[in-house]
């Protein structure tokens, strides 16, 4: 199944598998909230670029270059443009002691979830369905 590959619109992709996932599995549709990341977590991570140059002082360029690659995607859900230029590459290539394991929740918690919320429109919606079963939306 990959139906999502015919999509050029890289949230209508996520959606459709996310859409799939849900179908395949009707009888949990009121407990599974399928949530596909639209590239990879390190695009959370580029939410904050505040919380880059706290945890890596020392690489103010390379933060600065970040903060102007994401600027020119309309959210940091959307950075990638190869596998070479995806999140993590660029966080590597810009951050060069950044560790994908410790680095990434380290900035993504410093970063905070009203941030991440606010510069990501995917993943903020993905949170919205889950509070709305809790009644907290």
């Amino acid at each position: 199944f990959v139906p999502s590959a015919r999509e050029a619109d890289r949230y209508m992709r996520a959606e459709s598998i996310e859409a799939a996932i849900a179908e395949d599995f009707p009888e949990h549709r009121h407990r599974l909230i399928p949530y596909i990341q639209v590239h990879e977590f390190e695009a959370l991570v580029l939410a904050g670029t505040d919380a880059i140059e706290f945890y890596f002082p020392e690489q103010h360029e390379g933060v600065a270059r970040l903060a102007a690659e994401v600027a020119g995607f309309a959210n940091p859900e959307l950075v990638n443009d190869s596998p070479e230029t995806a999140p993590s590459k660029r966080l590597e290539r810009s951050i060069h002691r950044y560790r994908k394991a410790i680095d990434g929740p380290l900035i993504a918690q410093r970063t905070g979830l009203d941030t991440i919320r606010n510069r990501c429109p995917h993943f903020n919606e993905w949170l919205r369905k889950i509070e709305a079963i809790g009644g907290t939306a």
